[in-house]
């Protein structure tokens, strides 16, 4: 059996975490038109404590392309939760943390927790990749560290560096379009020689 010491709490735990997640892949707020939300609308959104809103404002930030990207590099710095689950891949068999009301995440796993300034960051690569999700995680790992001994977190470092290379490569898709980017295979995080999990 592939789970066999897990105590009945931390399996509540874990069924609760999936279902949240799968209700909320399911619940987008579809009804919602594109073209009648601003991209300031989106920003806004996207740090709603709603999970329906916040899910919607992240694919309209995918609808919108490279125009909103210079929007999302406001959150640099911002530790508040995203309470979507947009950026999750439910394939991907990985427990992240996440904030229930009146339970905030401790700080021992705040480089796990997807942060609104992850949750930008992470956007700001969607946008290149063309999709939500686009990897299993919102979890950055160092590309010059041998495979094997990679961790997968969101360091205060990595969320610098990752930063610095978006915003040069922000500027640089504004000048040779996200089409030039793509073809080139130069991703938002390259100069940071980042990647997400």
């Amino acid at each position: 059996m592939l789970v066999k010491n897990i105590t009945v709490d931390r399996f509540l735990l874990l069924l609760a975490t999936f279902l949240f997640t799968l209700s909320a892949h399911f619940s987008v707020a579809g009804d919602r038109n594109v073209e009648s939300i601003s991209n300031i609308e989106i920003i806004k959104f996207l740090a709603s404590q709603n999970p329906q809103e916040a899910n919607l404002a992240a694919h309209n930030v995918l609808n919108q392309g490279i125009s909103i990207l210079p929007m999302l590099l406001k959150y640099q710095g911002d530790r508040r939760i995203f309470m979507g689950t947009a950026l999750i891949n439910p394939r991907a068999s990985i427990l992240l943390p996440m904030s229930i009301e009146g339970f905030p995440i401790p700080e021992s796993q705040m480089e796990r927790a997807t942060t609104m300034e992850v949750a930008a960051l992470y956007l700001i690569s969607a946008v290149y990749y063309d999709k939500l999700p686009f990897a299993h995680a919102p979890l950055l790992i160092d590309e010059t560290v041998k495979r094997g001994e990679r961790e997968a977190k969101n360091t205060k470092e990595f969320l610098e560096l990752g930063y610095k290379s978006a915003k040069q490569w922000i500027q640089e898709c504004q000048i040779k379009g996200l089409d030039a980017m793509r073809q080139a295979g130069r991703t938002p995080l390259a100069d940071a020689h980042l990647s997400w999990y």
